[in-house]
């Protein structure tokens, strides 16, 4: 199969270009939509490593990655847990 496709630089939009190829990729097209228009926010992330500052201090900087990862899992969701009285 030969095609004949106008390739994508980086002066050309990239949902446009999958827009004008969608009938020669269409699947590929729908997938490239998706996943191009998802919106671009840093406040997870700030919030993150802000989080991860709060736990690695300078005496507590001997935590391995997966206590971290625990941790931080554990204070991101502790509003979704219910604390049950003894």
């Amino acid at each position: 199969m030969n095609l004949l496709v106008h390739s994508l630089t980086e002066k050309n939009d990239p949902i446009l270009w999958w827009k004008i190829n969608y009938n020669t990729f269409s699947q590929l097209s729908e997938f490239a939509h998706n996943y191009l228009s998802i919106l671009a926010n840093s406040t997870l992330f700030k919030r993150l490593f802000s989080n991860i500052g709060n736990i690695l201090t300078e005496k507590q900087n001997w935590l391995d990655s997966t206590t971290i990862s625990d941790l931080l899992f554990l204070y991101q969701n502790s509003k979704t847990f219910t604390v049950i009285p003894k």
